[in-house]
């Protein structure tokens, strides 16, 4: 199972980012690990407008740098939340957000 189709092209070709482990993953530049799924995938977040990012589930856009990033704290359970000193947990909604002002002092 090392071929994609692309409906678009009518195609079929190699699969990119078919690697089974993060290392292996994150060494290959055109993709990473997401932690998430627990997969190998191309680059998270290389959208180029806003639409497609912010439609993107794991993306958010920087209007002020016209950018497409990573969210943050997108654990689905409280332990690995709690764990990332950037997120806390939220105890009504049970979602994983991201404190407003996480900066060391």
């Amino acid at each position: 199972d090392d071929c994609v189709w692309d409906n678009t092209e009518k195609t079929c070709s190699e699969k990119v980012c078919n690697h089974d482990h993060s290392p292996e993953c994150n060494n290959d530049p055109l993709c990473e690990w997401n932690i998430w799924e627990e997969v190998c995938g191309l680059l998270l977040c290389q959208h180029t407008g806003q639409g497609p990012c912010d439609a993107d589930y794991y993306c958010v856009w920087d209007a002020e740098n016209s950018t497409c990033n990573k969210k943050n704290c997108l654990y689905e359970n409280r332990t690995e939340c709690v764990d990332d000193e950037q997120c806390f947990w939220d105890e009504t909604t049970h979602d994983c957000l991201e404190k407003p002002c996480h900066f060391n002092t």
